[in-house]
């Protein structure tokens, strides 16, 4: 377990145009959830984009297919896009909404992207095999939305205030 704080790009794993926060240790083993130990957290701002690189065993879990879930619950997990078998052939990407998943079966990457994220996108998500009803982690993303902000800024000598919209700046979170 560690923490990282500022902007950090975690290339292979996880990257997010905005911010990581901390990540975790959090074993969890339930009837239908078997998870690996890692949890990384992220803080963005509304418009921003999560992109998540899932690496994984080509040789075990090549043909198996991928999912992007959020969590709900201790036992629930909704899928928001999967890859999947096609009349018997596997399916290596796939879109919906703003979601999208694209499984590297050669490099054994699955690389999942959703794009213009809300507020209401904040939660818990897990990049996961999926054998329904069963979902494997490969990982936990925990990802906290906050609206876009103004900056107020005053020019001197003049009567003029701006506001700036921070739609795509990344906002830094301290954590004592």
């Amino acid at each position: 377990p560690g923490l990282h704080q500022g902007r950090v790009w975690l290339i292979g794993h996880m990257t997010l145009i905005g911010n990581v926060r901390h990540c975790t240790s959090q074993p969890d083993r339930t009837d239908q959830f078997l998870s690996f130990p890692e949890v990384q957290e992220y803080d963005a701002i509304e418009g921003q984009s999560l992109s998540v690189q899932c690496p994984y065993n080509t040789q075990d879990y090549k043909e198996v297919k991928k999912a992007w879930c959020r969590r709900k619950g201790q036992n629930r997990c909704d899928v928001l896009v999967n890859t999947g078998h096609r009349y018997y052939r596997y399916q290596n990407r796939a879109q919906k909404g703003r979601a999208r998943i694209h499984d590297d079966t050669q490099k054994g990457i699955v690389t999942v992207t959703m794009e213009n994220l809300q507020v209401d996108d904040a939660g818990v998500y897990w990049c996961a095999h999926y054998k329904p009803p069963s979902f494997y982690l490969i990982f936990e993303v925990k990802v906290a939305v906050t609206k876009g902000e103004y900056l107020l800024t005053h020019i001197p000598k003049t009567s003029h205030t701006i506001f700036h919209k921070l739609s795509h700046a990344i906002i830094p979170r301290v954590e004592l």
